[in-house]
């Protein structure tokens, strides 16, 4: 949400605008956000007359909880973030590091459920190494099943929507572009007790994982663990269960103030997990609008600064982007020079780099 009023396109105020549309189709639609990966949401349309699963009430609840889960896993971030000490160069300026932003470790636990007529039950651990600081990132995703037959080996996957309902093979962009299953794992064998596991290590964001980069989504994703050892896009299952990955990005430079001498610079480097930032100095200008802030990034870097003119780094983006990731600017005059995020500005995202004499 941003204020009622918030221009971001020189077209028209999109803080109070809305969106609606009518579902005309029983099943499960995937949406996401284009700007931020692993933003995503689920549609379930039941056919028409049959009763609602939840209750306003408990739609609202429901949406507290989660709230709140999010909340606490971005006060977690924010308590366990860890900023990069200044390091000096053999003429002895500094260079002095500031982050933007945090976001939580990616990590989900699943629990797998036995589906009706099963005994198998489970769990399932994602986790995100690199992701946010490495160009290459993966996902490790681990399995672990009881209640097999003996010898008995399985299929498992991550699809698209959610547990019980067949994943979408069609709809906006899917037919085109996205073709489901989102992602076949290993296979998991069965002991003689059992039991069994695998591990899969995810390295490339397939075609339906949706845009943006290799990330565990909000929602949308679920584990099957198929009846036989052939993936079958859920037609049948022995076990499943969905993912939720409780995420909240922390919307502040770290440090907000930053203390240096002439001479010295500052690096601001993305390292989150999903957002887009930037750096932008306005020198007494208005704050410009997005499509003006998003088009008028700088030419070379570091850049060289003393305060006196309008100074813009652009969207800055995750390191696996294989966009612009962070921004460099030499301070040569002594002052206070604040800035701020042109995006997320209503959010309270500014700084401040304050120049002192060197010695």
């Amino acid at each position: 949400m941003v204020p009622a009023g918030y221009n971001w396109n020189n077209a028209f105020p999109h803080g109070d605008t809305t969106y609606s549309l009518t579902f005309t189709h029983p099943g499960v639609n995937v949406y996401f956000d284009l700007s931020v990966s692993g933003m995503r949401g689920v549609v379930i349309v039941h056919p028409a007359g049959t009763a609602y699963p939840f209750t306003q009430a408990q739609y609202a609840q429901q949406a507290q909880d989660q709230l709140q889960a999010d909340l606490a896993a971005g006060a977690r971030a924010s308590n366990d973030f860890q900023s990069v000490a200044p390091s000096t160069n053999p003429d002895g300026t500094h260079f002095h590091h500031v982050a933007l932003g945090t976001s939580p470790p990616e990590r989900a636990r699943v629990d797998l459920g036995s589906v009706k007529g099963s005994e198998a039950e489970g769990s399932a651990l994602l986790e995100g190494i690199g992701v946010g600081s490495s160009p290459t990132p993966t996902i490790a995703v681990k399995i672990r099943l009881s209640g097999l037959r003996p010898g008995s080996v399985h299929a498992v996957q991550i699809l698209l929507g959610v547990c019980g309902a067949p994943a979408p093979t069609t709809g906006i962009l899917f037919s085109s572009i996205f073709v489901p299953p989102t992602f076949t794992l290993n296979k998991v064998t069965s002991g003689p007790d059992g039991t069994g596991t695998s591990t899969t290590i995810l390295t490339e964001p397939p075609n339906a994982n949706g845009p943006g980069q290799l990330r565990i989504p909000s929602s949308g994703w679920f584990i099957n663990v198929a009846a036989g050892s052939t993936p079958d896009n859920g037609s049948t299952s022995k076990a499943c269960g969905n993912v939720v990955f409780h995420n909240a990005a922390v919307m502040r430079y770290l440090p907000r103030n930053v203390h240096v001498r002439v001479g010295d610079t500052v690096v601001w480097a993305n390292d989150t997990i999903n957002e887009i930032h930037g750096v932008t100095f306005l020198a007494g200008q208005a704050l410009p609008l997005i499509p003006d802030w998003y088009m008028s990034g700088p030419s070379g870097n570091p850049k060289s600064y003393d305060g006196s003119s309008f100074l813009n780094s652009g969207p800055l983006y995750p390191p696996d982007a294989g966009r612009n990731h962070s921004f460099a600017v030499t301070f040569t005059k002594t002052g206070s020079y604040s800035y701020v995020d042109v995006g997320d500005a209503f959010l309270g995202m500014r700084g401040s780099v304050i120049v002192t004499p060197t010695d």
